[in-house]
């Protein structure tokens, strides 16, 4: 795939709130005024509030999190020249794109220590149909909770800041790190400051990349649909290690990292150290996962491998393959676990495989995607999802130009699905508006309909809302 669609993919500016008012849904059913973060908090990547990472998160069903943050950038911006040769954890993915962006001679230049921040407020309000009427379902919900509570309300609000120091005292060293708060509506008052991200790099000899702290990361190709190749999402919550060095027409990455819930710091812990699977002694090598990937390219087509591995856990591995014909952008991926006792015995298999099609084009400029994930390990030829995302050029409405977007999941095994369908409009520098439209079908127990979007609440859950999110952010 090409870098600039990988961007699109990868990557989204924060103008568009659909997410935010599909995520309304889950939360509509409280019966107080909430904060925006209850009303519209994100699941974590690509995962049924997992993170994609050992214990086969990676495999989970789909979240129902933001459009805009899987999928496109608002627009595209010119990179900083001094971190053109240096992975940044902001930027998704994480690691360079090619051995010209690590094995090239490196622009770096040392500067002067750096401080900068974001402070964002937001107003939100939304309406949910709580059931879908005339339906079996609608009429226990009608039985349980009375035709009034079909349809709920509810507004919320939130306040948050972040500052960022980042300092390049030489040309191969760099620092950085984030701290971020926010306001606690149940309490009125704001939070203590926590740490975002704290980490060290060190440019080898120009060419390779080591990053030491607390950080980010993220591989795989899928953006619509569940992220099987994610195997490193697990690495945000804790430390690790990374190396990122060329190799032959690509890159090879190597992680280890570790959390606090798989080591036993306390002393009075120490005796029984090792008999439980997430208790080890911080110098055991078994407290540790460790992952590799290489990738490679041959003419217009680009080849990834993948693993990742801890102890006690199957071995995670993944493929991809990936290129463009003419303006269409496709990509092949598939995921496969191995039992690291019984590493070919498939009389269960768990393997996916995921296909991918992007194309971007047209004057205004469109951006499309589909994907298809099979997902053999349910033993089931119908345990297939289908997914299309698609951002249209701006239209004008009411004085002010309108970005549409809008992202299709469907599963084939349950005949559940959603449909999330959004408009954002910049009014000043500061202050963005946008109008979300979320709606899910099928079983009550199906893929896309078990729990809320996003939202502590569990006991009920919408399936179809209809929100506003007013957001006034301003950076320094």
């Amino acid at each position: 795939m090409s870098t600039a669609a990988k961007y699109q993919i990868h990557s989204l500016r924060p103008t568009l709130r659909v997410a935010l008012c599909a995520l309304a849904i889950g939360a509509l059913c409280l019966s107080r005024a909430a904060a925006l973060d209850d009303l519209f908090d994100e699941r974590d990547d690509f995962g049924e509030e997992t993170d994609n990472g050992a214990d086969d998160k990676a495999n989970d069903a789909p979240e129902n999190g933001s459009l805009e943050e899987e999928f496109f950038p608002e627009d595209e911006e010119e990179d900083d020249p001094d971190d053109a040769d240096e992975p940044d954890e902001a930027d998704e993915p994480d690691e360079p794109e090619g051995p010209e962006e690590v094995g090239g001679p490196s622009p770096l230049t040392a500067r002067g220590t750096e401080i900068s921040g974001s402070v964002r407020a937001d107003f939100g309000a939304a309406a949910a149909l709580m059931e879908w009427p005339l339906t079996e379902a609608g009429d226990e919900f009608a039985a349980e909770y009375g035709r009034r509570a079909f349809l709920d309300t509810t507004v919320g609000y939130g306040l948050s800041a972040d500052i960022e120091l980042d300092a390049r005292p030489t040309p191969n060293l760099r620092f950085n790190t984030r701290v971020s708060s926010e306001l606690d509506p149940d309490k009125m008052e704001i939070a203590d400051f926590s740490l975002d991200h704290l980490w060290l790099n060190y440019v080898i000899a120009g060419r390779a990349f080591l990053r030491a702290g607390s950080f980010g990361m993220s591989w795989g190709q899928a953006r619509v649909l569940s992220n099987i190749a994610n195997l490193v999402s697990d690495v945000t919550e804790g430390v690790a290690v990374r190396l990122i060095a060329p190799v032959h027409r690509g890159t090879a990455t190597a992680v280890v990292y570790s959390q606090a819930d798989w080591v036993s710091a306390e002393e009075d812990d120490a005796e029984n150290a090792g008999e439980d699977l997430d208790d080890y002694e911080p110098d055991d090598w078994r407290a540790y996962a460790y992952a590799g990937q290489v990738e490679t390219s041959f003419r217009r087509v680009s080849v990834e491998a993948a693993a990742h591995w801890r102890y006690g856990r199957p071995l995670e591995t993944t493929a991809t393959v990936q290129g463009s014909i003419g303006t269409v952008d496709w990509a092949v991926e598939a995921a496969k676990a191995w039992d690291t006792e019984e590493p070919f015995a498939f009389d269960e298999p768990d393997f996916q495989l995921l296909t991918q099609l992007v194309w971007e084009g047209g004057d205004p400029r469109w951006v499309i995607a589909g994907e298809h994930l099979f997902d053999v390990s349910e033993g089931d030829p119908w345990a297939q999802e289908v997914g299309v995302a698609v951002r249209m050029p701006r239209v004008p409405a009411f004085g002010q130009r309108w970005r549409p977007q809008t992202r299709i999941r469907h599963s084939l095994l349950d005949h559940s699905g959603e449909v999330v369908t959004g408009f954002s409009t910049g009014i000043t520098d500061e202050l963005s508006l946008a109008v979300g439209l979320p709606l899910r079908y099928g079983p009550e127990d199906g893929t896309y309909r078990e729990g809320t979007f996003g939202s502590d609440v569990q006991d009920l859950d919408g399936v179809a809302a209809l929100g506003l999110v007013a957001s006034l952010s301003f950076s320094f």
